[in-house]
């Protein structure tokens, strides 16, 4: 992908959950404790015996709800989840980087080290003007150390990440950290979809693939989840449309932004 005669390189991942990571790292609730339980007015001890096991059960449902929650979130955390696709464009040209993670962030870091790339913007959406909450960076910069990828000198610096990365999410809701807008609300901000020439696909809850599953449609797993789910390749392309039109809308926004 040649990006050095373009003003800015965006990017956007799609992450997979790690169950096995999810549940060691799960902090399950504090034992049962039968004397927790009130039973003051109680008098009858069978009924006194049935309130405890009531609550034990309950106790044994909250842990198990808090476990299934942590693992369908694992995605979200680069502690609990994983890199599955890495998408670039520059330019109106889109390159997708997949396969193995460590190569995908090594892949990464080398491009954007590269000598013509020094006065380049790279740029995402996050979504939110928290500027400690920036989803699609931090989960490449922390996954760069966990898995011992080397990150070019000046890409961090203390609490804030240098000026070549930019949140556009952010910039645009004045780093206000309660201010929330998704990709898609932004463009309909920005009157995008009265641009035929850009050609985004507006996103709706009723889209076959959604985020959430972006990573069982990659990996062709949907069969028995979605009625729309064909062969493995059908799936995958399917996703690859779905990150496609993200990164394109990311694009446009940019270049209304830079």
């Amino acid at each position: 992908m040649k990006t050095t005669h373009c003003q800015f390189v965006g990017f956007d991942i799609e992450t997979k959950p790690d169950p096995a990571m999810a549940r060691t790292l799960f902090r399950p609730l504090p034992p049962f404790n039968a004397d927790d339980v009130k039973t003051g007015n109680i008098k009858d001890p069978v009924l006194k015996r049935a309130k405890i096991e009531e609550a034990r059960q309950k106790h044994a449902d909250e842990g198990d709800a808090a476990l299934r929650n942590m693992i369908d979130r694992a995605a979200l955390s680069p502690l609990t989840g994983s890199i599955l696709v890495l998408g670039l464009i520059s330019g109106g040209l889109v390159k997708i980087l997949d396969g193995d993670e460590r190569e995908i962030l090594e892949t990464f870091w080398a491009m954007y080290s590269e000598p013509g790339m020094a006065d380049r913007k790279w740029v995402f959406w996050s979504g939110t003007g928290a500027a400690e909450s920036q989803f699609d960076l931090d989960f490449i910069y922390t996954r760069s150390l966990i898995l011992n990828v080397e990150i070019p000198p000046g890409v961090r610096s203390g609490r804030y990440y240098g000026g070549r990365l930019v949140d556009l999410a952010g910039e645009f809701l004045l780093f206000k950290r309660e201010a929330y807008l998704s990709l898609t609300s932004a463009a309909e901000v920005f009157r995008l979809y009265d641009e035929p020439g850009l050609g985004l696909t507006r996103k709706t809850e009723a889209d076959v693939v959604q985020g959430k599953d972006f990573w069982r449609w990659w990996e062709g797993s949907m069969e028995d989840q979605n009625p729309f789910a064909r062969d493995a390749n059908e799936q995958r392309e399917l996703a690859r449309l779905y990150l496609h039109n993200d990164l394109h809308h990311l694009a446009a926004i940019a270049g209304r932004m830079l």
